[in-house]
């Protein structure tokens, strides 16, 4: 399984009440207007190279630069994904760009933050040792003031 599953990049956008497709698929380096110290809602976008039907289990956060929480802080229904678009490929394998909401989200302050985007077998409690594969991303955020 580990070969089977790839995550190809990943990036992370703020949650708004209308979220087209365009707006879900286009990368923020730079997220700007959201309040410090208050929690925000994101969306982890990432792209997935995968056997079509071959459950897995997601793990995502966002969260300064080297200070992602534990793995076993996720609790079970955490990472509910959702597949925004699948592109099946010739030799059986298939590509997807894959949302799964982060929640409470806090920004103390302007500068580096990341995302980290692990993917783990469905049938097992994730953790280091089982991990198929993860990606680590980074963009900047400008708060505004509360």
């Amino acid at each position: 399984m580990k070969s089977a599953c790839k995550i190809l990049f990943s990036f992370a956008v703020p949650r708004k009440d209308y979220m087209n497709l365009d707006y879900l698929s286009s990368p923020k380096e730079c997220v700007t207007g959201v309040k410090k110290g208050e929690k925000n809602t994101f969306i982890a976008i990432f792209g997935l190279h995968a056997l079509p039907g071959n459950p897995i289990n997601i793990y995502a956060s966002i969260s300064s630069v080297g200070k992602e929480p534990p793995l076993d802080s996720a609790k079970p229904g955490d990472a509910i994904s959702q597949t925004l678009r699948a592109t099946p490929l010739p030799d059986g394998m298939g590509v997807f760009l894959m949302a799964v909401e982060v929640k409470d989200v806090v920004f103390e302050d302007d500068g580096l933050y990341e995302i980290n985007v692990r993917i783990f077998p469905s049938d097992e409690i994730p953790s280091k040792k089982n991990e198929i594969d993860s990606i680590r991303s980074f963009f900047f955020v400008l708060t505004a003031k509360g």
